[in-house]
Order: structure tokens, then sequence, then C-alpha cells
């Protein structure tokens, strides 16, 4: 399977020339991206726009969804990430993520670049050596909300709500741009899910098990880790062992 193209093909690498490690190619990226998200008076409109949008008193949940809404609607993504958010803002197409971290500034709403590593390249919890960095291909912009509770936006994605990432992305492994630290189990925002999974016996016979996996989440620690799977072939019957806090899971075949 071919990897996914790089969000930051466009920054020089710098891993072979002096055996970088994660800390130094992460430093590195934070460097790239420096500037890009700087405060200017050209955001004043969109920030009042965006704290309208968010009602009276809001809480900083509502300001990062009525701030995630507002760029989905109101610029167009481009794929360079050292575009200044001023004049994404003033043009209506550009840099997503710099705008989303430049009125989150303003809005008092703590954000950070995160890069995260499909699980159609490696499951979330495969360790990454730092030569394999450009596996970490999917940029997000991951917010910090009160009680560590943390949800990711991919900037790529219009309409979007907060919280949301692809399925590719669910349970996934990423790396946080201002510590260089691992993170591992990016979930969507949403409350309930459903998995599906089909296999056969591998024997060349006709029969198909189906597994439908429900889940829900009543609370959001820092970070989620994958429900773990118990399987009977014999019986063709499997059970969902939570690995996480408070969250309850059925199995049906």
């Amino acid at each position: 399977m071919p990897k996914p193209e790089s969000r930051y093909a466009g920054f020089a690498s710098v891993r072979a020339s002096f055996a970088a490690r994660w800390p130094a190619w992460t430093r590195f990226l934070r460097e790239q991206l420096h500037g890009t998200a700087r405060d200017a008076g050209g955001l004043d409109q969109a920030e009042r726009q965006i704290r309208a949008l968010a009602g009276t008193a809001p809480s900083l949940e509502a300001l990062a969804s009525a701030l995630v809404a507002w760029v989905g609607e109101n610029v167009e993504a481009s794929e360079d990430l050292r575009g200044p958010a001023t004049y994404a803002v003033a043009s209506g197409r550009g840099n997503r993520v710099a705008v989303l971290l430049a009125l989150a500034r303003r809005l008092g709403l703590p954000a950070e670049v995160a890069l995260g590593r499909s699980r159609f390249t490696a499951e979330g919890s495969v360790a990454a050596p730092v030569e394999e960095a450009d596996d970490f291909a999917e940029v997000l912009v991951r917010f910090t909300l009160p009680g560590g509770r943390v949800l990711h936006v991919d900037p790529r994605l219009k309409h979007a709500p907060i919280g949301y990432v692809s399925p590719g992305l669910d349970g996934a492994r990423a790396v946080v741009l201002s510590s260089g630290a691992f993170e591992t189990g990016i979930f969507t925002g949403r409350g309930v899910g459903t998995t599906s999974f089909i296999a056969g016996a591998g024997s060349g016979g006709s029969r198909l098990v189906r597994l439908d996996t429900s889940w829900a989440i009543d609370r959001w620690p820092r970070a989620i880790s994958r429900p773990t799977m118990r399987c009977s072939a014999r019986a063709a019957r499997c059970a969902t062992r939570p690995a996480y806090s408070r969250k309850t899971a059925r199995s049906t075949t």
C-alpha cells in the first residue's frame, strides 16, 4: 500500500543530515511554521463573528466549535502550511492550520499542531523511529479543553464538527509538535459509534462472520486507547473488553 503524501512535503528534510531524533525533528517543523499564526488587525472581524456564532457566555468547547465551523465556511484549504493566517482570512483561501491557531489564541483556546499517522500505515500501538517521520502525514489541530479533554480537528475537512477525524485516524498515533511527545488513540468527538468487522475462516469455505460492535463514551481522558478483542473461531463469537475507562461496548454475531 502506498504511503500517504506528506502534508509538509515542502519542508526540506533534515533527518539524514544530522541523524535527527524526534525532539529535533519536531523543533524543526515548529520553526518552519513559526510566524504563520502571527496576530494582526485583519483578524478582528473574524474574531467578532466567531464570538457571535458561539453565543452569550459560551464555554471553551462552544468557542472551539464556533471557530472550527467559521474556518470551514470562510477559508478554503490549501496544502501550503507556511502561508500566514492573515492572508488566508483576507483572501478566503490559504493555511487553515495557521488560521485556527491564530484565532484560537485570540479566543483563549489552547491549541497546537499534531501530526497523525494513518492506521492504514500502522496501528496506533506501533512505535515509530524518526526515520519513519514521513508516515506522520496527517496535520491536525489539537484543542485541550477543561479537565484535560482533548479534541482533534482535521483542517482539510470543510464541514466536519470539532473532534471528528477520518476512520484512518480513529485510534491512530500522533506526535505533538510543541513537545515532541506521542499520543495514541485519536478518537472522534462524537459520543457513540459502531464498528463492523467481516472475516472468513481462511480455509476456502464460504461462511463469513460479521461482528458489529457498538460503543459509547461518557468521559474523555487525555489519551484513549482502542478496545481489545477476544474471539473464539469455533464458536464465531467475540467479546469486546474495553481498555479505557467508563465506556460500554457490546458485540453481536
